[in-house]
């Protein structure tokens, strides 16, 4: 996961880490971990925060499969 671009349209669209727990179905906490590339996500988790993010499927792959995987 490109921990970087996720965070920036984070940014952009005004999505919380609330928002991917709400989205994953999983604790606040946990979202946290998976935001900063602490926990992988599963395809179906990234299929979710993609639709949550508004990410083309032309995009996918800047988003969920290049770049850096850890925010530190």
């Amino acid at each position: 996961m490109n921990a970087i671009e996720i965070r920036k349209r984070n940014i952009e669209l005004g999505i919380t880490v609330k928002d991917w727990a709400d989205c994953l179905g999983v604790s606040i906490q946990h979202a946290y971990r998976k935001l900063n590339g602490v926990s992988p996500l599963t395809l179906a988790q990234a299929d979710k925060i993609q639709q949550l993010l508004k990410i083309d499927d032309s995009d996918f792959a800047l988003y969920f499969l290049s770049g850096r995987s850890r925010i530190s």
